[in-house]
């Protein structure tokens, strides 16, 4: 490798005549230039500035009204039928991925409360529909997006009023689908 200064090539070697080295038959070898190392300090100090200004950035880009999914970080308009918000932004392509997830680190409480609000999002903003027989569930075209969830009529019990509950026949879960296309 050469380095270019002004309009002459210069060996690495010439730069740094301490990395030749001989061999035994008296042969020249190049053993890698060792570069000059920044020191940890000053590049700590670089992470920390460039931290901040990427802090910065994201705290004006916010202002304009765009938020970043927590599951994969692309930017998005930050509008209700974009982002799933239950706390931390998810948005549509993500929101399966990350609700399995959710449902391993949650409460059971708090799983139920996420999922009321998933299901009233995607009925309100993707087209979904509830499916309450599993045999019912389309097989084609496949659906984009089905998660099952807890019945709101009989709050997953299976029964309501005294009786088997006639929304979720009596499972305590529905699915909700949002078709392809």
């Amino acid at each position: 490798m050469f380095v270019i200064s002004g309009q002459r090539l210069i060996s690495p070697i010439a730069l740094y005549p301490s990395a030749l080295l001989s061999d035994r038959r008296g042969s020249k070898i190049y053993q890698g230039a060792k570069m000059p190392e920044e020191t940890n300090q000053a590049l700590q100090d670089r992470v920390a500035r460039l931290e901040r200004d990427l802090e910065r950035l994201t705290t004006g880009v916010s202002l304009l009204g765009i938020k970043s999914c927590s599951w994969c970080n692309k930017f998005l308009r930050s509008d209700p039928a974009t982002l799933f918000d239950p706390g931390t932004p998810v948005c549509y392509g993500c929101v399966l991925e990350w609700w399995h997830h959710q449902c391993n680190q949650r409460s059971v409480k708090e799983r139920e409360i996420i999922e009321r609000a998933l299901k009233t999002w995607l009925l309100r903003y993707h087209h979904a529909e509830v499916v309450k027989n599993p045999q019912k569930l389309p097989k084609d075209p496949l659906p984009r997006l089905q998660i099952v969830v807890s019945c709101n009529e009989c709050h997953a019990t299976g029964y309501a009023q005294g009786s088997r509950c006639g929304y979720c026949d009596g499972r305590g879960t529905v699915w909700i689908v949002v078709p392809a296309g």
